[in-house]
């Protein structure tokens, strides 16, 4: 067979494979540099065209490959350019009004409301599309969704990651429309009711149902119940959240493919078994028709009540490709399926490429299908359903957690080691017993007979607190490893996507670009020094582990550093490590000035030393290394890495995006 022919017989999954161009198109385009000029966005339009329209017989695979990388890169480009949307250039004190879209609660359970068509008085810059303000811990809101409030606020521009491999608030607040972030230390004054609206009217709906689970279960339980019908975790205690997370088992907590998956599958039962059991006249192909059509109204719904998160969007596009499949009399599990779900998400928001739930998702549903379609055989031999259904149950979870284990590595610097029992414990138990008796409660509520469905529901959530309190209080059960390169994360990625979709023997090819990925991800180095440029911490890796200057504030970007260096170190053992006074030297080389200085004049600004001084007004005059408030004000924050032929200092973020430019 010539190399003609393998290309050939790759055609039949064509469809597949420009999704992953696709996606790999998105992600090019987030991984260079520098922001892509429309010219440069068209031309890859207008080549993938050129390539679809030129395809022929063993030159189509090629084409396809191209034409998706080409498409993606473009169509990503063009979304960042019609999100566009103003944001703040310079902190901002003072009233601000807005209309309430949201209320929620920040990571550390204070409240926060986003508001939508903001008006930022004696401001000359046009106001941001959407802003966000956290409220201090014991302020009330007493607005509702949908009301116009005033608040005096102190709102800033989204800040842009202070770590090469951290989180990048500011690109997904780009996508988001956010354009503010800020605080307020007093409650807010209603100065206007709501209109009505059919968003407000959901928005509403969810709220009503937050303070109906507040009053119906205890307080621990009442906040995953709420994680898991409305989308809303804001009530989770974080011991909660992290034993959950330590245990492997924090994708419970999200609606995404288990909860829909779940949900329609039980309303697509409860639909068809009357028909099947009592209108035996009827086909059997048109009862799971009618079963699949109610089944996506009910996704639907659910959708509307979780508050249209992504991760549920996700999963809702995904189950309904599937719902639609058995509506058209095609199989409803495959993977031509999964690629149509993953083409019509990342149509309409590429940036979820990016997205530590969509790359979960697609891992596990692709490992999924693939691994049953080997073991099915394997699986025929048994006769007893039970025994099959044990070892199905058995197979999905080891699957899964193999399948996402380097995604929550690479996004979360964690490895659970005992993923595998926690899942075998409580996932059965979430599908089986808390999703239909919540969905019962609810039903029998309305007449009042709901408590003993609750109470069930309660108990099953209460065993999987349980599990996972027990999970991650074992020794070893959580490993802490530090970020991996995302050039290793492409590496592995493409290998997996060559292995499940490529026909023939040559698909374990995919196996040499995992390798080089593992060996890439070994020789990963961390920055030596880190530098904000936001709040002046410094944080510089020593013999003893990660030093900071900080002991207490800062505390968000300074954990991403620690989390980030997969050493375990916590925010108070680092600053221990820090030299006391205003001036801190680390060895002869690095030199820390902790205070203020606007003369910049300098007697020891040596050649061959690194001086760091967030806090000078000036440059300095000398012929060393500086970083200084001017430099981190112009380029933001810094990484360093120290090399035997001198640092190598970078900006973290490059000025030339959509999203970081001034």
């Amino acid at each position: 067979m010539t190399w003609q022919d393998v290309l050939a017989e790759q055609a039949g999954r064509a469809l597949l494979w420009f999704v992953a161009a696709f996606g790999a198109g998105a992600a090019i385009y987030f991984g260079v540099p520098h922001e892509p000029s429309v010219s440069a966005l068209t031309f890859a339009c207008v080549a993938g065209s050129v390539a679809l329209w030129q395809a022929r017989d063993w030159a189509l695979m090629p084409a396809i490959l191209l034409a998706g990388v080409c498409f993606g890169f473009s169509l990503t480009g063009t979304r960042a350019h019609i999100v566009a949307a103003p944001k703040l250039v310079e902190t901002y004190r003072g009233p601000v009004e807005g209309v309430v879209r949201s209320i929620d609660q920040s990571f550390s359970g204070a409240p926060r409301v986003w508001l939508t068509h903001p008006s930022i008085p004696n401001t000359r810059q046009p106001p941001p599309r959407h802003i966000r303000v956290t409220f201090s811990d014991a302020t009330d809101v007493p607005a509702r969704i949908g009301d116009r409030i005033q608040v005096d606020a102190v709102l800033s521009a989204p800040s842009p990651k202070s770590d090469p491999s951290g989180y990048d608030f500011q690109r997904a607040a780009w996508f988001m429309g956010l354009g503010a972030v800020g605080y307020s230390h007093s409650a807010p004054e209603v100065i206007g009711k709501s209109s009505g609206g059919v968003a407000i009217m959901i928005e509403r709906t969810r709220r009503h149902l937050a303070l109906y689970f507040d009053m119906v279960f205890e307080a621990r339980v009442a906040g995953i119940v709420k994680a898991l019908l409305i989308g809303d975790k804001s009530g989770i205690e974080k011991s909660d959240i992290d034993a959950l997370r330590d245990a492997n088992l924090a994708h419970l907590l999200a609606i995404s493919g288990l909860h829909m998956g779940l949900m329609t599958a039980l309303v697509f039962g409860i639909i068809r078994l009357p028909m099947v059991l009592f209108v035996r006249t009827v086909d059997a192909r048109l009862t799971k028709k009618i079963a699949a059509a109610g089944a996506l109204v009910i996704g639907a719904i659910y959708l509307a009540l979780s508050g249209f998160g992504v991760a549920t969007q996700r999963a809702f596009i995904m189950v309904g490709v599937m719902l639609l499949a058995i509506m058209c009399d095609r199989p409803a599990i495959s993977l031509r399926s999964l690629g149509l779900a993953g083409l019509a998400l990342l149509l309409f928001q590429p940036e979820m490429i990016l997205h530590a739930g969509f790359q979960m998702s697609f891992a596990a549903t692709s490992a999924l299908i693939v691994g049953f379609e080997a073991f099915r055989p394997w699986l025929q031999t048994a006769r007893n359903p039970i025994v099959n259904a044990l070892i199905a149950i058995v197979i999905s979870s080891l699957l899964a957690g193999l399948a996402t284990a380097p995604v929550a590595a690479f996004h979360f610097n964690r490895v659970p080691f005992y993923g595998l029992p926690a899942n075998l414990l409580t996932v059965p138990l979430m599908g089986l017993i808390i999703i239909p008796s919540l969905m019962a409660g609810l039903v029998f509520d309305l007449i009042h007979l709901g408590d003993p469905f609750f109470w069930i529901a309660s108990q099953g959530i209460l065993w999987i607190l349980n599990v996972a309190d027990h999970v991650s209080e074992l020794q070893g059960s959580t490993t802490v490893v530090p970020s991996i390169m995302p050039a290793s994360f492409a590496l592995l990625a493409g290998g997996w996507t060559f292995i499940i979709l490529w026909r023939g023997l040559w698909r374990w090819a995919g196996g040499l670009p995992i390798a080089a990925s593992v060996l890439l991800a070994l020789f990963s180095e961390r920055p030596d020094i880190l530098v904000s440029d936001k709040s002046g911490a410094v944080a510089i890796m020593t013999s003893e582990g990660r030093a900071v200057n900080r002991d207490r504030s800062s505390k968000f970007e300074i954990e991403q550093w620690l989390e980030n260096d997969g050493l375990g170190q916590d925010q108070a053992g680092s600053a221990a490590l820090w030299p006391s006074g205003m001036v801190s030297h680390f060895g002869n080389d690095i030199i820390v000035y902790s205070n203020s200085k606007k003369d910049g004049l300098w007697v020891d600004c040596l050649k061959g030393t690194i001086v760091i001084a967030p806090k000078f007004d000036t440059r300095l005059s000398g012929e060393c290394t500086a970083i200084t408030r001017p430099d981190l004000e112009t380029y933001g924050a810094f990484a360093v890495w120290l090399k035997q032929d001198g640092p190598d200092i970078r900006p973290i973020t490059p000025k030339s995006r959509l999203w970081s430019r001034q």
